[in-house]
């Protein structure tokens, strides 16, 4: 919904919230990151799991590149937020998204 609480120490008292974004953006951004999954990525790497991701690689000079995957479980009987960063790997999803799929399943216990 756009909308995140503000972070607070434990014991805090007070807690407000703000606006991350409009909701015509955020509704976008959801259906762009599940298309990546849905028509690029595949969900077979995800299976049982209705995920929103993007991926990216960070080149190095001499070395694998460095490989992210972030994104989010659209199913609310999986609420679940990820971000997954792999040092010299071989690319964003097939490194970074393996350790997604593993990390989910044993969550789960898929």
């Amino acid at each position: 919904g756009g909308s995140t609480p503000e972070p607070y120490l434990t014991g805090g008292k007070s807690r407000t919230s703000y606006t991350l974004t409009d909701s015509s953006t955020a509704a976008s951004l959801h259906s762009m990151m599940r298309n990546n999954v849905v028509n690029y990525y595949g969900e077979y790497l995800f299976d049982g799991y209705s995920l929103c991701a993007k991926t990216g690689t960070a080149e190095l000079d001499d070395k694998n590149p460095n490989c992210w995957i972030v994104g989010f479980s659209e199913d609310e009987s999986t609420p679940y937020a990820f971000a997954v960063c792999v040092q010299e790997g071989s690319s964003g999803l097939y490194t970074a998204g393996e350790v997604v799929s593993a990390a989910l399943n044993a969550i789960t216990g898929n």
